[in-house]
């Protein structure tokens, strides 16, 4: 037991000391429990100490190194997001790049000319021209000039994107639990969608999420019953909402990429004909009204693409993707659904 606690108090201690605090020339070491622009708080055991930020000229808190830099006359902290030859600092929206030699801060209008100028990447012009002013971005170009091996295809960056859609929808309705039937249609859709990087160090995954719209179109639903056939057409249009997970490569011009996204749809109903009997039996009799109505459904959605660098960061996108949604029961149907569709879009 003994040794245990001795081998517990070991490690603590050791976590503990990953934090520091420098003041001066001075290097005080522990846990770091609270950090404002006024001071921060030192902790050593069941003991606090405060030291106040203007003394301070660096600090560490958990794997986050923060460090004070004046710029244009102020002094501030600024969180260290790359380190290096060149080290890349952030406060905010604000970026700074710093060597030995220099001190030089990244303004969004002129960014990338200022890494040409600052970084190794002689010949790689084109790549960092994709670089965009986001962390993700800016530290992948900053650790491939620091790494000496450049390699700017490794940048992810935001992407915004429109498509268009053309798919097959498979639809279910049922009016008990023994008639129902499938709706085969042909369905437009128009989408926006957005991509972004969800860490540094894994610029092959993405989040993403896309916001399609269909064209309303037309779908003839046929409820087989004892001695009778009974009609519905129905129009409708669904809104489609997909957030989920992008894998891409990412090396080439053409780069194969898969998502998985659970599906969100709410689709709407509405029925000029109302419900109808057709046959021998009462031909062609109006039998009800159906009142427009709305169904909400919950899926998942997976497709396989390809996307195509055409220009900068402008690229072409062609995937085949299926959605399945789980029935739900509203005032009238059961509605279930499937669908695949084809996709061609562009994003910048």
């Amino acid at each position: 037991m003994k040794v245990w606690c001795i081998l517990l108090c070991c490690v603590v201690t050791r976590a503990f000391s990953q934090d520091y605090v420098v003041v001066g020339d001075t290097l005080k070491q522990g846990q770091v429990r609270r950090s404002g622009s006024e001071k921060i708080t030192l902790g050593y055991g069941s003991t606090l100490v405060e030291y106040p930020m203007a003394k301070v000229s660096e600090y560490r808190q958990g794997s986050s190194i923060y460090q004070s830099l004046v710029v244009h006359g102020d002094r501030l902290m600024y969180k260290r997001v790359a380190s290096g030859k060149i080290n890349l600092y952030k406060k905010g929206r604000r970026y700074l790049l710093k060597s030995d030699d220099q001190l030089v801060e990244l303004h969004k209008s002129d960014f990338r000319s200022t890494l040409k100028s600052s970084l190794s990447c002689y010949g790689k012009e084109g790549g960092i021209s994709k670089v965009v002013f986001s962390r993700p971005s800016l530290q992948g170009v900053v650790e491939a000039s620091n790494s000496g091996s450049c390699n700017l295809d490794q940048i992810a960056y935001r992407k915004f994107g429109l498509a268009i859609a053309y798919g097959f929808d498979n639809l279910k309705a049922s009016a008990t639990q023994t008639i129902h039937s499938s709706a085969p249609q042909r369905s437009l859709f128009s989408e926006l969608f957005f991509e972004a990087p969800l860490f540094v160090r894994f610029p092959w995954l993405y989040g993403s999420a896309e916001f399609f719209i269909s064209i309303p179109s037309e779908a003839e639903f046929v409820f087989h019953e004892p001695n009778q056939v009974t009609h519905m057409t129905t129009k409708m249009q669904t809104l489609l909402l997909t957030p989920g997970f992008k894998l891409t490569t990412i090396k080439g011009s053409v780069r194969p990429y898969l998502k998985l996204a659970p599906a969100i749809s709410y689709t709407h109903f509405e029925s000029p004909t109302g419900l109808r009997v057709k046959g021998s039996f009462r031909d062609g009799q109006l039998v009800t009204s159906v009142a427009p109505d709305s169904y909400p459904q919950i899926g998942l959605s997976g497709a396989a693409g390809i996307q195509w660098e055409v220009v900068g960061r402008t690229n072409l996108h062609f995937e085949i993707r299926h959605l399945s949604a789980a029935s739900n029961s509203n005032t009238q149907f059961e509605v279930s659904s499937k669908s695949t569709v084809i996709l061609l879009g562009a994003s910048f």
